[in-house]
């Protein structure tokens, strides 16, 4: 993530509700961003025009066109170790540019939890019942760790990888469930309709994916992740990363929030592993 799109981040909080719309649309994707006009983007984040122009003044640009040519800027340079080409790149190179992606990434993940109201976030996830958590494709191994990590706590939690499974599991939950869906994009339709199922259903919907995304608009809570790695031509790894980082987040705050229930179940969970280890 360049520095601009970690100032985006960063000043997300600050913005007014029109400006941040705008912040959010270009933060979801930033390569169309720079392809399209201020009234093309006005109409995406359903403000006027002049917002966008204040949004790009604001963010110290001389108005939207050089906004564009700056992020434009920025996507090439990461592209090189974002699924861009690499085939001229040492083994060296790309290993550093891996890492310094990943760490861009990571250093703006404070100012994307402090846009989100974490307390409501973890009210939710105390108060249900039951946690259920669906993810597909390469979406799929951070949401079974997500289970892994809730129910050594005692958290009755389950996982479903099944597209067909979550949507069964949507249609049955009720108010006392809580989905947690995990997207790279935000785009798979399959997952949003069974966002939208879970919603019928009047369970809560918590969304780990990327502002602004279809999928964020339907979720009730949306914890977002924002990389400029191109998930379209290489398995999101950055992304995956700050994922994980929100599933270390939720579980242990709910660790925190159940006290000695969980450090109880948790340890006893613990000292049942002890005699499967040479």
């Amino acid at each position: 993530m360049s520095e601009l799109q970690v100032q985006m981040e960063a000043s997300l909080a600050s913005l007014s509700t029109a400006e941040r719309a705008v912040a959010e649309v270009i933060l979801a994707d930033v390569v169309s961003a720079t392809r399209i006009s201020t009234a093309e983007l006005a109409a995406k984040a359903e403000v006027s025009p002049p917002t966008v122009g204040r949004l790009a003044k604001r963010l110290g640009c001389d108005g939207f066109p050089d906004l564009k040519l700056k992020l434009a800027s920025s996507v090439a340079v990461d592209a090189q170790f974002s699924g861009g080409v690499i085939d001229d790149s040492s083994d060296s190179d790309i290993v550093h540019g891996l890492i310094r992606q990943a760490k861009a990434d990571l250093d703006a993940l404070p100012a994307a939890v402090n846009s989100v109201d974490m307390n409501a976030v973890e009210q939710a996830l105390n108060k249900a019942k039951r946690l259920e958590f669906y993810g597909i494709g390469a979406a799929a191994a951070v949401a079974a760790d997500a289970q892994h990590r809730f129910f050594r706590m005692g958290v009755s939690a389950v996982y479903y990888e099944d597209i067909l499974k979550q949507r069964m599991a949507a249609v049955a939950a009720d108010e006392s469930v809580c989905i947690v869906l995990f997207s790279f994009t935000g785009r798979t339709s399959l997952t949003i309709e069974v966002a939208e199922l879970a919603k019928q259903s009047n369970a809560t919907v918590i969304a780990i994916t990327r502002a602004g995304s279809s999928l964020a608009k339907v979720a009730d809570f949306v914890l977002p992740i924002r990389s400029t790695e191109n998930t379209e031509l290489v398995t999101p790894m950055s992304s995956r990363l700050l994922m994980m980082m929100w599933v270390d987040l939720l579980s242990t705050a709910m660790y925190r929030l159940r006290g000695e229930r969980a450090k109880s179940t948790y340890q006893r969970v613990k000292k049942s592993l002890a005699d499967t280890r040479k």
